[in-house]
């Protein structure tokens, strides 16, 4: 029908042109008989999306603005149960860190079962509050009234439901009150976690038995009962006392950096004499030391008392470990590199100082980006204020582990400037940077050997530039400027020299789980008590670990 329907439409063509012959007429009416189709075809096309657009959607007026022509295919079941499942357990997680309140958790989850997805909804199916007060999308704040106050209590409730651990233990224990005077002491109500309550259950199961047995020799295990009571002493040793030097003088009655008795609890080093026992071999400053007899005697005769510590046969002065944050990352590191900045300063392009230590920024951000270093393990920020400091000795303003990887970059800084190839001074200058990034990648790769070797260099090179400042201007005290830091900085290299790796004893673990308990006990309202925000902590965590196995913690322990 259409091809004998295009010959009519040709012909009558031809005819009306008042053409001559029928070959030629016919050729000519072609192009028009090809946009007539396209034409037709169009207008088809046309009717039948408008038909579909008014017929086939009868309740348009019900959906949104925005119809697409071609629906998309429902979610299956398991789909849903899939993001129902990975919301979820991120909100979980986010209640657990503390990082959402539970009313905020409680009107996701609802906005979610709503929604269609399908999980495991620990708030009840019955709302707390009237759907109609509930804040819309774009709303600031919700109405007074419309939160869940239950909340915390149901997410506790549904996280804890298949643990192991046992109730809390509640005791008054003697606080000090802050508000009060110093020697005011208040019995509050505090909560703990028991162990001998909760290993009777842990022990039970076949597994555990692979990963520790209890030890014998007590009256009631041969006898085959359960102790009422702690029935032997506890077998432990205290190893390590990590702290800073200001905490060491304030609760172990360390001396201070300037005392003139003696400014070192472990060696017998005092202001007028520390430079020269810091670069001094190692076995003349291992014959200075002190012993735990003689840092008695020194605390009595500094007429201060030993801390209680001090009683356990084990702990002694050597057993207040240098720590390398705050004694590097913080102290000589921060210092050594400020200084090196200081001089790179002037070797960069432009008019101003300020814009001198914006080249530098832009190649220290370079750097980073060779390196592949983390945002977060770098500095945020360097301004002219950071590296000149009219008062004080200068001092890098940042994060002890954004130090520790600035350090390592040093050494690229200065050669990229041309100081290995330099003055005398600037050649003194890159051996610094050099023995000083050094001694941080051999931190990083644990090669004790060299990280000592370069660890003295960095030491000796540090002090042999502040000599060279002295002697030109006495009066000079910020320039190459050395601390007694960099006497406990020899002390920690005394120990690498005997096997001790100084992550094995740096605060970084201690700062990070102080920073993760900070975070946790946040409180977000209501009345502080101290027990309250010990006891949420504790169900956080218990909610977190249901079940502890004792391999799983040991193996976490280990990780550097």
């Amino acid at each position: 029908m259409w091809s004998s329907g295009y010959l009519l439409i040709a012909k009558k063509c031809a005819w009306a042109l008042g053409g001559q012959r029928e070959g030629s007429e016919l050729n000519m009416c072609i192009p028009l008989c090809f946009q007539l189709k396209c034409n037709m075809l169009a207008l088809c096309v046309f009717w039948f999306l408008l038909w579909s657009h008014v017929v086939g959607a009868p309740k348009k007026q019900l959906e949104p603005a925005e119809r697409l022509w071609v629906q998309l295919q429902k979610d299956s079941k398991e789909t849903k149960k899939k993001a129902g499942k990975t919301v979820g357990n991120r909100l979980t997680k986010l209640y657990k860190e503390n990082k959402l309140p539970a009313s905020d958790v409680s009107e996701l989850l609802q906005a979610a079962d709503e929604a269609g997805l399908e999980f495991s909804n620990p708030i009840p199916k019955k709302r707390k509050f009237e759907p109609g007060k509930a804040p819309e999308l774009g709303e600031a704040e919700p109405e007074e009234g419309c939160r869940d106050k239950n909340a915390a209590r149901s997410l506790d409730r549904f996280l804890r439901k298949n643990h192991t651990w046992k109730d809390l233990y509640w005791a008054k224990i003697p606080m000090k009150n802050p508000k009060k005077k110093a020697n005011d002491m208040e019995e509050k109500w505090m909560p703990f976690l028991l162990p001998h309550e909760w290993l009777p259950d842990y022990f039970l199961q076949s597994s555990p038995w692979q990963e520790g047995m209890p030890e014998e020799g007590s009256f009631c295990w041969p006898a085959g009962k359960f102790p009422r009571a702690r029935h032997e002493p506890g077998k432990a040793a205290l190893a390590q006392i990590r702290s800073d030097w200001d905490w060491n003088c304030k609760y172990f009655h360390a001396p201070q950096w300037n005392e003139q008795k003696g400014m070192c609890w472990l060696c017998k080093a005092k202001p007028e004499n520390w430079r020269e026992m810091t670069t001094c071999p190692a076995w003349e400053r291992q014959e200075q030391s002190l012993d735990k007899a003689e840092y008695l005697h020194f605390l009595a005769d500094r007429e201060k008392e030993a801390n209680p510590l001090f009683i356990l046969p084990s702990a002694s002065n050597d057993t207040m470990v240098p720590d390398w944050m705050h004694v590097l990352d913080e102290g000589t590191g921060a210092l050594a590199a400020v200084q090196i900045l200081k001089e790179l300063l002037p070797l960069y392009p432009g008019a101003h100082v300020d814009e001198r230590v914006s080249q530098l920024w832009e190649h220290i951000q370079i750097l980073y980006e060779e390196q592949h270093w983390p945002q977060d393990k770098r500095l945020k920020k360097l301004t002219l204020k950071d590296i000149v400091k009219p008062k004080k000795v200068p001092e890098l303003d940042g994060k002890a582990h954004e130090v520790r990887h600035l350090c390592p970059l040093l050494e690229c800084l200065c050669k990229a400037k041309g100081l290995h190839e330099g003055s005398v001074h600037q050649k003194a200058v890159y051996k610094v940077a050099k023995y000083c990034s050094k001694m941080y990648k051999c931190l990083e790769e644990g090669n004790l050997l060299e990280l000592e070797k370069a660890g003295r260099k960095f030491v000796s090179q540090y002090m042999a530039l502040e000599a060279e400042a002295t002697s030109a201007d006495e009066s000079e005290v910020k320039l190459w400027r050395s601390k007694p830091k960099f006497h406990v900085t020899s002390h920690i290299l005394d120990l690498v020299s005997l096997g001790h790796n100084p992550k094995h004893s740096w605060n970084y673990r201690d700062e990070t789980f102080a920073g993760c308990m900070q975070k946790l006990s946040f409180r977000r309202g209501g009345k502080f008590e101290p027990g309250m925000a010990a006891e949420k902590l504790l169900l956080r965590w218990m909610a977190d670990i249901p079940f502890l196995h004792f391999a799983a913690a040991i193996q976490l322990f280990q990780e550097p």
